[in-house]
């Protein structure tokens, strides 16, 4: 009994071309490319690193490696808005002590003052 053989779909010229245009756009952030080809992640990601042994060591060179959408960015960018949120909120909570220790020094100075005003 033999196994079925998957069929093997070839990659279209028009495939191709936007294969190419991802790689300048995205570099190697294979999970932008499914939103402009019908490939799926690790179709993509194996067809880039045959694609990429096929070039000379000059233009692998200019390859990007990373594209503005990529997922380090995402990341990056998801990390910066919890840190600004953390921010905010140390922010507000000194605020609230600093206006906590001011009343108690107004507080500790009017009661130095009668204390003086006593004697």
């Amino acid at each position: 009994m033999q196994k079925e053989r998957r069929s093997i779909r070839h990659w279209t010229t028009q495939e191709l071309e936007v294969f190419l245009e991802c790689v300048k756009t995205f570099g190697n952030d294979f999970h932008s490319y499914t939103t402009r080809l019908a490939r799926s992640y690790s179709q993509i990601k194996s067809h880039y690193h045959n694609w990429r042994k096929t070039l000379s060591e000059e233009e692998k060179v200019d390859l990007p490696q990373s594209g503005p959408g990529g997922r380090h960015k995402k990341y990056r960018n998801r990390v910066q808005n919890d840190s600004a949120e953390k921010l905010e909120t140390i922010r507000g909570s000194v605020d609230e002590n600093t206006n906590k220790i001011l009343e108690v020094m107004e507080c500790t100075s009017l009661v130095i003052q009668n204390y003086k005003s006593m004697q």
